[in-house]
């Protein structure tokens, strides 16, 4: 016989009859189609805000509702990337449900496709295999309570070693993404960028760095560099005869 190792005391009791008060009063509301899609945009809008906020996104909920509706936020633009993704992603999703058939493992990579990239399709750089272990959440404490998150800043010159990494193709987005501890789809990122700087590097006809601010120009002269060391990693290569 089972025996639950707590008990139920008046106060339980007390809640417990709140609980159904509230639920059978929300019953019997009269929920007409625009009340059940702003109640669905709400749940939304929720869930992208907090989903997003455990992986170190900055905006607040307010934010994030302006940034789906097209507000831009300076210096913050992966933030608004990320929610207006995972927004799109979960009305797919949505729809997905409506359908109430099997969820296809092509579905689950279309799904993911939105996350990551806001395109329909899963790219193969950030997604090359479904992971079947855990993944730790950042800032959760071991009573599962949620601490402060913050997005991790990596050094210029970190982002440059990791994009040649990838460049060379000895590993896997998704192995230079464990042995250095970040996201896949991050040094996605930084390889294109990376590709991109190398056609002004080459041409010799550099864009014009005049009002630039100095980050850009940081990433400028980061894209030569990177472009310096491929053509110097290549030279050796058919060099030593490889």
């Amino acid at each position: 016989m089972f025996r639950p190792t707590f008990r139920i005391t008046p106060r339980i009791t007390t809640a417990l009859m709140q609980i159904e008060a509230c639920r059978q009063a929300v019953d019997d509301l009269p929920i007409d189609a625009t009340v059940l899609q702003h109640l669905r945009e709400t749940a939304a809008l929720a869930t992208t805000h907090f989903s997003t906020f455990i992986e170190g996104n900055r905006l607040t909920l307010p934010e994030v509702k302006a940034a789906i509706k097209g507000a831009r936020f300076p210096g913050r633009e992966r933030d608004e990337t990320e929610v207006r993704n995972h927004f799109r992603a979960l009305e797919w999703m949505e729809a997905l449900a409506d359908r109430r058939g099997a969820v296809s493992e092509a579905a689950i990579k279309r799904l993911h496709g939105l996350v990551m990239t806001g395109r329909n399709k899963a790219s193969p750089e950030v997604a090359p295999e479904i992971r079947t272990g855990c993944q730790a959440i950042p800032g959760l404490t071991k009573d599962g309570i949620m601490g402060k998150v913050t997005r991790k800043r990596h050094t210029p010159e970190f982002k440059a070693k990791v994009a040649l990494e990838a460049m060379k193709g000895e590993q896997t987005l998704a192995g230079l993404g464990v042995k250095h501890g970040i996201h896949q789809a991050m040094i996605a990122t930084w390889k294109r960028q990376a590709i991109d700087g190398l056609t002004g590097t080459f041409s010799g006809k550099p864009e014009d760095s005049k009002g630039l601010g100095n980050k850009e120009k940081e990433v400028m002269q980061l894209h030569a560099k990177i472009g310096e060391l491929v053509v110097e990693r290549d030279f050796l290569a058919k060099a030593s005869g490889r």
